[in-house]
């Protein structure tokens, strides 16, 4: 009856207020994100991987931005670490990515992208916790 179609009305309008907290929450942010470091690995570091380190950055960079974009964006303050961290190069979140490529900038024992970006988001995970 009619309380059933009170209490359905009440649930979409608090879902709208989340959904529209969300987004306010995501503009927030992306107006305090910092624009991502340029500038090229280490200089100490082989040529191609360098080059490679750089590409990986940015790819990490890339998918942490379409995370905090997304609409339902499940671990934005993950992203959003991840985002801030990754202009860093002193970070534990750069050095990862430094670390887990050879010399030749292929990444070492047949890790893939995901297996970095997983590591990443468990990385920031911790972050939050601590």
């Amino acid at each position: 009856g009619e309380i059933a179609e009170w209490r359905e009305a009440m649930k979409l309008a608090n879902a709208e207020i989340e959904m529209a907290n969300a987004e306010i929450e995501r503009m927030k942010l992306m107006a305090s994100l910092p624009p991502p470091a340029t500038g090229s690995a280490s200089a100490s570091m082989p040529p191609e991987k360098a080059a490679k380190v750089d590409q990986w950055s940015t790819e990490i960079l890339d998918k942490a931005r379409r995370g905090i974009l997304s609409p339902h964006p499940g671990n934005m303050r993950c992203f959003y670490i991840i985002y801030d961290q990754m202009g860093d190069k002193t970070s534990a979140f750069y050095r990862l990515v430094v670390d887990s490529l050879d010399r030749a900038g292929n990444l070492k024992d047949g890790l893939k992208f995901e297996d970095l970006w997983d590591a990443m988001l468990l990385m920031a995970k911790e972050r939050i916790i601590a």
